[in-house]
Formats: structure tokens, C-alpha cells, sequence
């Protein structure tokens, strides 16, 4: 992303010294240009992760090479999930995840010129918010109380939650390691075994309604509702900063 908006930038900012538009308008411009492509690429990435059986009995070299390599990077297991509603809802879900990431690259780009060190910035910031918020690095339960509630003010607390609770609410097998060597069974809670079933994941991760305490993250619908309320706010807030006027440092970085 930072190599796409680097040279609309660099027109952009010989186009608005002319006169010809102003800094809101490129960005809703750009926006509403590559939506088409955005939801592309998000319908493809939510059906990789919705549908990988599907991939794994594919007999194309080309993509059992691919995913044999996404596989031993990301160990990824069957969600258990065949709806359709449940596709659209996680393709929403990590389109609303990917257009935050886009308007925050937006803002950022404003000011730093070197794309390298945009890359890295941007990177360190996102994985920041997924080991905070998103509880898959580290349950939100195991928080100091600010850190608990620092994650009220990043999307990946919501968007990890409901992708967790809509993946996991249902699965009544044994969670286990890829390194276990007995079978998982209540009787004996062999090594390797993890969790239960799906809930007890949820329970380990998450304050759920009827534990202790008053706290309950895993409500579906109104983490799905805030998932959009990220970006539309990411959005506005590019619109404001591209609205201002550059600095006089800013505009002698970008000058040629």
C-alpha cells in the first residue's frame, strides 16, 4: 500500500500547488477508486480462510505449493463454519479491518516520505494493536487493568472477538496442539490437548456474561457494529489532516 499511495502522493502534491483540487478530495477519490479492489482482495483472502478444505483437495501443483507454504507459516484448521451469512460476515469484518489499515497508511504517508521506514512504522503500530487487542497473541483476560482498557480504542479487540466467538462458539471437539501425542478425550486430557471444546477457548480468552466480574467482551453483533465505526472514523480523520495546511518542514521534504 505504502508503494500505491507514494506516487499519487507526489502528484497530488504538484497537483494542489496548481490550484486543481484540494486534499479531502484526492483521499475520497483514491478511496472510492480502489473500493472495487478492496472488496476483491478481501472476498478472496475471507474465502481462503472460510473454505481451506477446499484448497487442501485441490490438484493444482501451482496452489498445493502456495498453500503448503501458507500452511507452514500459518497452521491454519477448518473453521467449521458453512453458511453463507457466515462468509459475508467475516469477509465484512476483515474488509472493515483492511480499509482501517488503508486510511491509517492515508495519514501516515502525509508526512513521511521514505517508504521503507513508512512500511516499518505502519507494521509496528498494527502489530502493537494485534498483540494488545486481538487476544490470539495473548488473552485479554491475562491484561493489567490499563492495558485492558487501552484495548477499547483498537479495532482488533472487536474484530477479535467476533471472528473468535463465531469460529469457536459452535466447535464442541477437542482444541489441540499440532504436537499431540494422545488422543484428546474428557477421560484422559492427553498432552498436547488444549482446550475442551470451543467455549473453554472462549472462556480462556475472553470475559464472557455469567463469569466473574461485570466485564463481557464477546457480544457479536455490537463488536461487528463497532468493526465499522474504525474506519469511518480513520476516514474522517485523514479528511481533516489532509485539510490543513503542510507545514513548511513537510513541504521542503516533499519539494523537488
Amino acid at each position: 500500500m505504502c508503494f500505491i499511495v507514494g506516487p499519487h502522493r507526489k502528484i497530488y502534491y504538484q497537483e494542489s500547488r496548481n490550484g486543481l483540487y484540494s486534499g479531502p478530495l484526492f483521499i475520497t477519490a483514491h478511496t472510492i477508486a480502489n473500493l472495487p479492489y478492496d472488496i476483491i482482495t478481501c472476498l478472496i483472502g475471507s474465502w481462503i480462510i472460510f473454505e481451506y478444505d477446499l484448497f487442501q483437495r485441490l490438484e493444482l501443483v501451482i496452489l498445493t505449493v502456495l498453500m503448503l507454504m501458507v500452511n507452514f507459516v500459518f497452521p491454519f484448521r477448518r473453521t467449521g463454519l458453512s453458511a453463507a451469512t457466515d462468509w459475508a460476515l467475516m469477509f465484512l469484518v476483515i474488509w472493515t479491518c483492511y480499509t482501517m489499515a488503508k486510511q491509517q497508511t492515508f495519514a501516515s504517508m502525509l508526512s513521511l516520505k521514505n517508504k521503507f521506514f513508512a512500511i516499518a512504522f505502519l507494521s509496528a503500530g498494527h502489530a502493537l494493536q494485534i498483540t494488545l487487542g486481538s487476544s490470539t497473541v495473548r488473552s485479554v483476560k491475562a491484561l493489567p487493568d490499563w492495558q485492558y482498557y487501552l484495548t477499547y480504542i483498537t479495532q482488533t479487540r472487536y474484530a477479535g472477538a467476533f471472528l473468535s466467538e463465531q469460529i469457536f462458539e459452535n466447535q464442541n471437539s477437542y482444541l489441540k496442539s499440532s504436537e499431540t501425542l494422545l488422543p484428546c478425550e474428557s477421560r484422559g486430557f492427553g498432552l498436547g490437548c488444549r482446550y475442551l471444546n470451543g467455549t473453554h477457548y472462549l472462556k480462556d480468552r475472553y470475559y464472557f456474561q455469567g463469569g466473574s466480574g461485570t466485564r463481557d467482551d464477546l457480544q457479536l453483533y455490537f463488536n461487528f457494529g463497532l468493526c465499522f465505526a474504525f474506519p469511518v472514523v480513520a476516514f474522517l480523520f485523514t479528511l481533516i489532516v489532509y485539510a490543513l495546511p503542510l507545514p513548511t518542514l513537510v513541504k521542503q521534504k516533499f519539494r523537488d
